[in-house]
């Protein structure tokens, strides 16, 4: 069974209602009356935090060495790469029958995802992508780890220490 999308209640003191009359729609589509459901509790992040961390990441693309750069073609084209050079990835392993074959597969991912890393050793192919960021993703403290993460890496790329970095911010 797939996930179901978060629908946001209040407690009244005896129950869990939804939200209004959208939300209260929204769960009579989706839950079975009789049925129990385990309930976790999401702390959602700041947006503010949430813009901060993406015009931080702007800033620091738009100060990368030339040679960076020319690797780190956007803004999220460098974010996705830091990601994936601090651990904050999904690693793909495909076995290949041959040299040419990995080649190829590896060629085809690279294609598919203009962002992945992929590293070919022999005949295995190694498909490193970018973990997603958005809220459904990743809760508040791996966001967290992960925008701490990027901008120290971004910071070092620029050349500019971390702990500076952050004393301007």
């Amino acid at each position: 069974m797939d996930a179901l999308p978060p629908i946001p209640y209040r407690w009244d003191g005896e129950a869990l209602v939804p939200a209004g009359p959208h939300w209260a729609r929204r769960a009579n589509e989706l839950l079975v009356v009789g049925q129990t459901y385990t309930m976790e509790e999401r702390q959602e992040r700041s947006s503010k935090s949430h813009a901060f961390y993406f015009a931080a990441v702007k800033e620091l693309w738009e100060s990368l060495p030339e040679a960076a750069s020319r690797d780190l073609s956007t803004p999220e084209h460098a974010r996705k790469r830091a990601l994936i050079q601090t651990g904050f990835h999904r690693r793909h392993d495909v076995a290949c029958a041959s040299k040419a074959e990995a080649i190829r597969v590896a060629a085809l991912a690279a294609m598919l995802d203009a962002y992945a890393v992929v590293v070919i050793d022999g005949t295995l192919v190694s498909i490193l992508r970018a973990r997603s960021q958005d809220y459904r993703n990743m809760d508040r403290k791996t966001f967290a780890a992960s925008k701490q993460a990027v901008l120290d890496y971004l910071s070092d790329l620029v050349g500019v220490p971390a702990g500076e970095r952050r004393a301007a911010a």
